[in-house]
């Protein structure tokens, strides 16, 4: 459950203040394959960084898929939770990364690297 939290709100964290949040067709708030695809879109744009987005959305998509079945498993050992855990905190930290390779390439002036996404 906590790790399903965690994720939700990276999900937060990446959209509060960015124009990620606006307009008329906004994923729900507990949408989290819609909103990291929005997100991983925004960090990774273009046909260069297409193995990238790709890589984002789906470790991402299939850690929430894990800490999901995890939150309602009743045959759930102690390693599918440490397998959860380790998968969330590997989704963070790509995100984290990805933000983080954004705002310097935009601090130097690297074109395409606006502040869509990020704060």
């Amino acid at each position: 459950m906590r790790c399903r939290e965690c994720l939700l709100a990276l999900v937060r964290e990446l959209t509060e203040g960015s124009d990620l949040a606006e307009g008329d067709d906004l994923p729900k708030a507990a949408d989290f394959v819609a909103w990291i695809d929005r997100i991983a879109d925004a960090l990774a744009p273009g046909g260069s960084a297409e193995y990238v987005r790709g890589y984002l959305k789906a470790t991402a998509e299939r850690a929430w898929r894990l800490v999901n079945w995890l939150t309602h498993a009743s045959n759930a050992t102690r390693n599918d939770a440490d397998l959860a855990l380790t998968a969330t905190s590997h989704v963070i930290n790509n995100y984290a990364s990805s933000v983080l390779k954004r705002k310097v390439a935009a601090l130097n002036g690297v074109a395409g690297a606006s502040h869509t996404g990020s704060r």
